[in-house]
Order: C-alpha cells, then sequence, then structure tokens
C-alpha cells in the first residue's frame, strides 16, 4: 500500500519540469530572434553600402574601349632620358710666329760744311792711385800725393764730322811737363767725348797751370780754330817722401 501510494506524485513532478524548460527555452529563441532582426536593420544596410560603392570604386579604376571586356590600364608617361650635349673644349690656337723683320738701316745723315772741335775742363786736382777714377777736384794737389789730374770734355759744335783728332796736356808740374794723344775717334756734329789723365806731380813745389789743347797738329779743318785750348790753375805743394 505505501509504495503505490509513494509513485504517483514524482510522475507529476516530472511532466511539470519538461513543461518549465519548455517555456524557458522558447522565450530564449524568441529573445534571440528579436536580437538578430535588430541586428540585420542597423548593420546590414550599411554594410550593402559600403560594397556597392567599393564596386564603384573599383570600377573607375578600369576603362573599357570599343566594347572590349579587357579593361585598359592608363600608364604614366615614361619620361624620355635627357641626354647632355658634350662639351668640347677647343684647344688654344697657337699664333702663327710672325717672321723677324729686319729692321731698316737708318739712312746715312748727310752733312755739310765745316767741324768745330771745342774743349772745357771740368775738374783739376789730384789722383790718389794713378787710376783715371781715382781723380779728386781740388786747387792743389798735396805734398803726399803722386799725382796730379784733370778732366775735360771734347765736343764738335760744327756741322760736319771731325775725322781723326789729336789732344795735347801740359801739366803743372815742375820740371814742366807734356803729353799728347793721336787717332782719337771722330766726332759726328754735336757728338762729344771725356778724357780724364793722372799726371806725375813733379819734384817740386810749384804755382803751376793744366792746359789742354785739342786738334793738337792741326789736321782737322775747322770752321773755328781759336776754340781748341782750355786752361786751369793748378798749385803743387812740396813733396815730403
Amino acid at each position: 500500500m505505501s509504495n503505490a501510494h509513494g509513485s504517483e506524485p514524482h510522475g507529476e513532478n516530472t511532466s511539470g519540469a519538461k513543461q518549465r524548460v519548455a517555456v524557458i527555452g522558447f522565450i530564449v529563441i524568441a529573445v534571440l530572434g528579436m536580437a538578430i532582426a535588430v541586428y540585420a536593420s542597423r548593420f546590414v544596410p550599411g554594410a550593402i553600402s559600403g560594397l556597392a560603392g567599393a564596386g564603384a570604386y573599383v570600377s573607375n579604376l578600369f576603362i573599357l574601349e570599343d566594347g572590349e571586356n579587357e579593361p585598359v590600364i592608363e600608364e604614366e608617361p615614361t619620361p624620355e632620358p635627357v641626354v647632355e650635349e658634350p662639351v668640347i673644349e677647343e684647344e688654344p690656337q697657337e699664333e702663327p710666329e710672325e717672321e723677324p723683320t729686319t729692321p731698316a738701316r737708318p739712312a746715312t745723315p748727310v752733312y755739310s760744311g765745316l767741324s768745330d772741335l771745342t774743349v772745357a775742363i771740368s775738374a783739376v786736382g789730384y789722383c790718389t792711385t794713378g787710376a783715371q777714377n781715382s781723380l779728386v777736384a781740388s786747387d792743389v794737389v798735396p805734398d803726399n800725393a803722386r799725382y796730379g789730374g784733370v778732366r775735360f770734355t771734347v765736343t764738335n759744335i760744327g756741322t760736319n764730322v771731325s775725322g781723326p783728332w789729336a789732344f795735347a796736356i801740359e801739366t803743372a808740374s815742375s820740371p814742366s811737363d807734356s803729353y799728347e794723344y793721336n787717332g782719337q775717334t771722330s766726332l759726328a756734329p754735336g757728338q762729344s767725348t771725356v778724357g780724364t789723365m793722372c799726371f806725375p806731380r813733379g819734384v817740386r813745389a810749384n804755382d803751376g797751370e793744366v792746359v789742354v789743347t785739342v786738334d793738337s797738329q792741326n789736321r782737322v779743318v775747322e770752321s773755328n780754330e781759336r776754340n781748341n785750348e782750355d786752361s786751369e790753375d793748378l798749385e803743387i805743394e812740396s813733396w815730403e817722401d
């Protein structure tokens, strides 16, 4: 008795539990369906429009020509290479050498008339060594100087060449002494020459005179024969050895 009574309540509890599970499952399915519907209404149209825009963008990358189905891709033109022209440096051309020209000989001047030699003493004095370049201008030959000296200039102031000429010098020494020099070079009109002579002082003191005479042999034809001589006083002191 007790076992039959105990089995009936257990069957009723099982059927009630199944009913409750079925109701919960239905509710869950309904909630999921509503969520899917809301998601589809919000996100699917945007995704479709995005796909359509992407399709339009892709179609713009291709251009169909003459009904052909193959797309023609426009390529950017390849720039032509720039070729620079070579710069050729020209070698400097050597200037042709000028042929040496023979200088024209100056025409020989033609003189006329007569020459005129004149002489002028520029200095008297003493020479320290006897050489011409040692002449010291002075009015006195000192007692310790061995040589007297004279410097003079000969000039042709005429209008023609002089030809060879000579000159003579009379010193101021005592005893008196003189020298003559021949074969001097011809002087053209206006040309000059300078002469220097150192001469022995002599053995005695003397207040002498140095005399220079040009054209001393009187061989030059001159327009004036009175200007061929010049003189200067020169004192010679006593010699002390």
